[in-house]
């Protein structure tokens, strides 16, 4: 899956990540160059507020929801896959594609 293909000059999506399992998606994009694992709560600023709109952080249940981040770069453009435990699997449930000189 060639994610980087374009002008990567805006905040998108890629199709066809959110669901897969994280082998699956290993398969499809190669390991990551960057993997960590944090609690929802830990994280509630602008860079993972699209995470709030499966896990509200106003539900205090979801501030401890274990996600996983992965991320890959490749020239100017950078791929974030946030996935979470679904029926006893890491699947991928969000993802951004975007500029590396982007902030957040």
């Amino acid at each position: 899956m060639d994610w980087a293909t374009g002008k990567c000059d805006g905040i998108t999506r890629v199709e066809g990540l959110n669901g897969q399992t994280d082998a699956r998606i290993t398969e499809a994009l190669g390991e990551p160059e960057r993997k960590e694992i944090f609690r929802l709560g830990e994280r509630p600023d602008e860079f993972h507020i699209s995470l709030q709109n499966h896990y509200p952080l106003k539900n205090t249940l979801n501030l401890n929801v274990e996600v996983q981040e992965w991320t890959w770069t490749k020239g100017p453009c950078r791929l974030t896959v946030w996935l979470h435990r679904k029926n006893g699997n890491w699947t991928g449930f969000e993802n951004i594609r975007y500029p590396t000189a982007a902030e957040f």
